[in-house]
């Protein structure tokens, strides 16, 4: 059986879908289509997951045996957030290595609801007043009637990276762990692309460009939108045999709607009340964070972070 052997497990919102696209290419590796199967999520909902077993899940996201002998890999952003997720892949393949993405959290939980308002899982546009619905849609109340898992609308947990990535220590050897920070992805990509390729064991590639994947954009019309993330399955069963059949990963119809209805996102600043809640919870993250990966992450911590205007918003 050809079982993945490398996972981009997060975080959302840390240039996951670039680093994937540029994987894609390479001629020794194979990635999962969809990019986000969320198959080892097992403790969230089953609308989101692909496979229904280890054998469904490995044939809709890789296909047949013409990939044999290919590295397989794949990138779900909630991975290290979920409970159940590594130890599932572990289960599954106890050598797995695993790709950790890492970003500033204050500016990972703006742009995590951005992209809920985007996906339509979230209805609430203003980021103070998502922050402050957290504790009852934790409970179940205020939650969005189309959201697809009330999880993703718990910011302030998923951005506690610190602690999940102690987690991820626990459970798999460091050798197997590959750290990537924000800063350095954007800055020094192609440094950080050698870097990856040098962890998975295989040759190194130069890529001639590294286009930007899933920046931060508002939509133009919510309602079109919404019928966009909301496809009936039978139209996605019937897309999805008409791309394995024709060996292409895309179709291009969907990404050329979805980008005339995309305009360029204005920052939804937080205010004051919710930057000290925000702190509350961060900056142990932080401090924990420094501590387990040997990075001096001081920049990321209240009174010292530049604003952020990175090209991966």
């Amino acid at each position: 059986m050809n079982i993945p052997a490398f996972f981009i497990v997060g975080t959302p919102k840390a240039g996951t879908s670039s680093l994937y696209d540029y994987l894609c290419d390479h001629s020794e590796i194979v990635m999962s289509n969809p990019k986000e199967p969320h198959y080892f999520c097992q403790d969230f909902s089953e609308k989101l997951r692909v496979g229904n077993s280890v054998t469904d899940y490995l044939t809709k996201c890789f296909g047949g045996s013409e990939y044999d002998g290919k590295l397989r890999g794949e990138a779900t952003s909630t991975y290290l957030y979920s409970d159940e997720a590594v130890p599932n892949i572990l289960a599954l393949n106890a050598a797995a290595k695993f790709i950790v993405m890492l970003r500033n959290p204050y500016d990972m939980a703006l742009a995590l609801h951005s992209q809920c308002v985007r996906d339509g899982d979230e209805n609430v546009r203003s980021f103070d007043e998502a922050w402050q619905l957290q504790e009852l849609r934790a409970m179940g109340l205020k939650v969005p009637p189309k959201c697809r898992e009330k999880k993703f609308l718990q910011y302030a947990s998923f951005c506690k990276t610190g602690t999940q990535v102690e987690r991820l220590l626990q459970l798999a050897p460091l050798g197997n762990i590959h750290f990537v920070f924000f800063e350095d992805f954007c800055h020094s990509t192609e440094k950080e692309f050698s870097s990856i390729l040098e962890f998975l064991g295989v040759k190194h590639r130069a890529l001639r460009s590294f286009p930007i994947r899933n920046t931060r954009k508002d939509m133009r019309s919510f309602a079109v939108g919404e019928a966009l993330n909301r496809l009936p399955n039978w139209l996605i069963s019937i897309v999805s045999v008409t791309k394995r059949l024709l060996g292409i990963r895309s179709l291009g119809f969907m990404r050329r709607v979805r980008s005339f209805n995309e305009k360029p996102s204005q920052r939804n600043e937080p205010d004051y009340v919710t930057i000290r809640a925000m702190e509350d919870v961060f900056e142990k993250e932080i401090n924990k964070l420094s501590q387990l990966t040997g990075r001096d992450l001081s920049i990321w911590s209240k009174g010292s972070r530049p604003a952020e205007r990175s090209k991966y918003v």
